[in-house]
């Protein structure tokens, strides 16, 4: 399963059913990061908010246009997992990537799986492994023991070599 976090954390069944309803009304606004938040929370049906995937995907549409990289994400995840009618592993990856290169971490993350797994493009263990440092240097903590563990499999250029376009690595501005 693909992991998407930022709308996660918003607390209580009855506080997300409020909170989906502001952002909601801030999304109606143009606000693409209501849109975003209000588009996850419909992808996953978060407690006190029943799952629409049309309209999630709408409203991740709209942020992730205008740049907002949760909906990016989300919108990954959906193709991912077959949410919004069938299973795209390649509109997924670029959709990660698109929000990995503006710095998001859990995107890092979901590229570097795609690039470990082979999903949407040919596997390729030091491109995974550039973004699981990415995903890691981010916050991303689920990264560290994956990328841990695929460093032994890399040889020791390769890891020197990766490890160095990550430390210059730099998101890109929205």
């Amino acid at each position: 399963m693909v992991a998407v976090h930022g709308a996660a954390n918003l607390g209580e069944a009855a506080d997300l059913a409020e909170a989906a309803s502001w952002y909601g009304l801030g999304a109606q606004q143009g606000d693409p990061q209501s849109a975003a938040c209000i588009g996850w929370m419909l992808l996953h049906g978060a407690d006190g908010v029943e799952r629409d995937t049309e309209s999630a995907r709408g409203w991740l549409l709209l942020a992730a246009e205008r740049g907002e990289p949760l909906a990016m994400c989300a919108l990954g995840e959906g193709y991912e997992c077959g949410s919004f009618g069938v299973q795209d592993h390649a509109t997924a990856r670029g959709y990660f990537e698109k929000a990995a290169m503006l710095g998001f971490a859990p995107a890092a993350w979901n590229l570097a799986r795609c690039h470990l797994y082979g999903l949407g493009v040919p596997s390729n263990k030091a491109l995974a492994y550039f973004w699981l440092l990415i995903a890691a240097a981010g916050g991303f903590t689920g990264a560290t023991d994956v990328r841990d563990r695929l460093a032994v499999e890399l040889s020791a250029h390769t890891l020197l070599k990766v490890q160095r376009l990550a430390r210059n690595w730099r998101p890109i501005r929205n």
